[in-house]
């Protein structure tokens, strides 16, 4: 479909004033072109032998697209035309490409209409979004999702890849569809794995926000004052001025090392209960 299509926008309406000229000159004069013939009819008439033919066609079309690269301006469009025409009427035969005039090349006029018509739809669609977002002001951001749409969405649907390049450029392919929706699938997949994980982390994080908050309520000072054994009698007897204990339930005076460890706690109480008393104040505000 592709090569015949290429020929046949190649095809100026004059292209037959171009046989005297380059029939001869290039491809062999068409002599390459007769020997597939050959082989095709060879092979078809070889119990209907279509996969060589098919294999015979297709390398027909791939000397032909060398010749092309190859021969830039200086390529006999006669040869072409007849290789063109005859590949076209060997894919009617083999039921490939429907009816179509004996002129034609390639798929008819309806058939190419057919395969053309879904991504004139979408371009259509994406345009009228376009607009409809230019009139509402939307931002940029909008802009961008829409185009996001288009490349994951529209054209995957389709069998289109768009590869956005580090120039900015996409780079168009055309990729089998089902190939296509399953790594869409794929990434959609992963992108939601990373959202419910962010998610998760988000959760965790709110919930030791409000746990430091709760425990933030007491103030410092009072952290040790209401602390008891197995017996539920109190642990410390005496507290300086900032509450930090001093002497044991039993008025015994505690070790440095000991207050030291207390004091820790203190300190980590205190910048708790700070926290607690700036998030009421700013509540309040």
């Amino acid at each position: 479909k592709t090569y015949c299509t290429t020929i046949a926008v190649m095809l100026p309406s004059s292209s037959m004033g171009f046989k005297a000229r380059f029939q001869r000159k290039y491809y062999g004069g068409g002599e390459g072109f007769r020997e597939k013939q050959s082989a095709v009819h060879a092979a078809l008439c070889d119990s209907f032998n279509t996969p060589t033919a098919m294999s015979e066609i297709m390398e027909l079309i791939n000397k032909t697209n060398i010749y092309v690269s190859a021969g830039r301006n200086n390529i006999s469009i006669f040869v072409l035309e007849n290789i063109a025409k005859y590949v076209t009427k060997m894919l009617k035969i083999f039921g490939i490409i429907g009816n179509t005039s004996s002129e034609d090349i390639g798929f008819g006029e309806s058939e190419q209409k057919e395969v053309v018509l879904p991504y004139l739809r979408v371009l259509s669609s994406f345009r009228d979004n376009v607009r409809e977002l230019a009139r509402q002001q939307k931002g940029h951001g909008e802009f961008l999702a829409l185009s996001d749409k288009l490349r994951d969405i529209d054209l995957v649907n389709l069998g289109v890849s768009l590869d956005d390049q580090e120039d900015g450029k996409a780079l168009v392919k055309f990729v089998d569809r089902d190939v296509l929706i399953k790594a869409r699938e794929a990434k959609l997949q992963l992108q939601a794995e990373k959202a419910a994980k962010k998610e998760a982390a988000a959760k965790a994080r709110e919930e030791e926000r409000k746990r430091k908050l709760e425990q933030g309520k007491l103030a410092a000072e009072d952290l040790f004052k209401e602390e008891k054994d197995e017996d539920g009698k109190n642990l410390y007897s005496a507290f300086d001025e900032q509450g930090i204990p001093t002497h044991d339930s039993n008025g015994e005076e505690l070790s440095k090392s000991k207050i030291k460890k207390l004091k820790q706690k203190w300190d980590i109480q205190k910048k708790l209960n700070d926290e607690y008393l700036a998030t009421i104040s700013n509540s309040d505000n």
